[in-house]
């Protein structure tokens, strides 16, 4: 399936649990929710459909990843500061974080648990942090070129990806970085290893390359699709998504070994929506609106900024149709809240603010 919107990052916890990030406009200027860029989507189906969770208008996303289930970052840029935004309850609520000295789009991100990961972006730039992403340190690429994709199978190996064919391997952290030969001067973007030597590449022109020594040597798979291909994630050998231009969402169950990818899209978005509520600041009341697709059950909660569930809205089965809810927070102080719908998998959270 091909949209109007462009995804940049795809990362999988497991079989089913996934996320994929955006950091460009629909062409039609909209999209479900009204989501202009920096949207976050998830599944928990293993691809078969894709939900809105999360948007930051303030942000363009590019990479993406896992730190632990409920625990995951997206990385971008915000006009000329460069920054993430991160979640640690599973999407309930994110706090964004800017890097006040780096202006450079930041571009991929990889954690090998819920303490150690890396940051790349453009310039060369390669961030490391070793405390679950509170802090930060500069490592050295060697080069100025542009960066776009990072893996780490263990806090020791990883691999990253640029332009015109770069792919680096450092097997101490990080500390050191050498080449790799790629065979190709296309542009790579994504990467992904299942183990220390299973490994697949994406970039510009549906290139997907493949290695089974560790990136000693890389062959090319063809993909059923002409787009540039932005990002990849693999569960197993042989289960992989990637994403990429034109809202491209491609699925494999055999490791891209023949008929490589099935194209899935992100159509079932239009049969839930939530909006932003109204008004917003509020106090003490305001309406939240959303339309139910299909019969289903409903599950409509607010939560503080820690995640702390408040008040049950709603949480029974409604027929298809356009509803609005009242919330009133006189009981509550000023501050920030979020609101949670959920419909069958779909799950999509917005702020609020109380202003008394």
């Amino acid at each position: 399936m091909t949209a109007s919107k462009q995804f940049n990052a795809v990362s999988f916890y497991n079989a089913n649990k996934g996320i994929a990030v955006s950091g460009a406009a629909n062409s039609d200027g909209g999209n479900p929710g009204g989501y202009t860029y920096g949207a976050i989507i998830h599944t928990t189906d293993g691809g078969n459909s894709w939900y809105y969770q999360y948007y930051q208008g303030e942000y363009s996303f590019n990479g993406t990843a896992f730190l632990n289930e409920n625990t995951y970052i997206a990385v971008g840029v915000s006009g000329d500061k460069a920054g993430y935004a991160i979640t640690r309850n599973g999407g309930i609520s994110w706090n964004s974080m800017y890097f006040t000295s780096i202006t450079d789009p930041l571009t991929g991100a990889s954690f090998v648990n819920s303490s150690v990961g890396t940051i790349v972006g453009h310039n060369g730039r390669i961030l490391r942090t070793i405390d679950g992403a509170s802090n930060w340190y500069t490592q050295s690429a060697g080069i100025t070129k542009n960066l776009h994709g990072v893996c780490f199978t263990d806090a020791n190996n990883g691999t990253v990806v640029g332009d015109d064919g770069i792919i680096l391997h450092t097997s101490d952290g990080g500390a050191k970085w050498r080449a790799q030969s790629s065979g190709t001067n296309e542009d790579l973007y994504g990467v992904h290893f299942i183990d220390s030597n299973l490994g697949k590449i994406v970039g510009s022109n549906a290139t997907i390359l493949h290695t089974t020594d560790g990136g000693i040597t890389w062959t090319i798979q063809t993909a059923c699709t002409d787009n540039d291909l932005f990002a990849v994630s693999f569960t197993d050998e042989n289960i992989g998504s990637t994403v990429g231009d034109n809202g491209t969402i491609l699925r494999t169950t055999n490791g891209g070994i023949t008929s490589v990818f099935d194209e899935k899209g992100i159509e079932p978005l239009k049969k839930y929506i939530l909006s932003q509520n109204y008004p917003n600041p509020f106090n003490p009341g305001t309406i939240i609106n959303y339309k139910v697709g299909s019969k289903q059950f409903v599950s409509l909660k607010v939560y503080d900024l820690l995640g702390k569930e408040l008040a049950t809205l709603v949480n029974s089965e409604q027929s298809a149709g356009n509803y609005a809810v009242e919330f009133n927070g006189s009981n509550l102080s000023t501050g920030v809240y979020f609101y949670r719908l959920q419909i069958g998998n779909f799950i999509d959270t917005k702020k609020m603010i109380l202003a008394k």
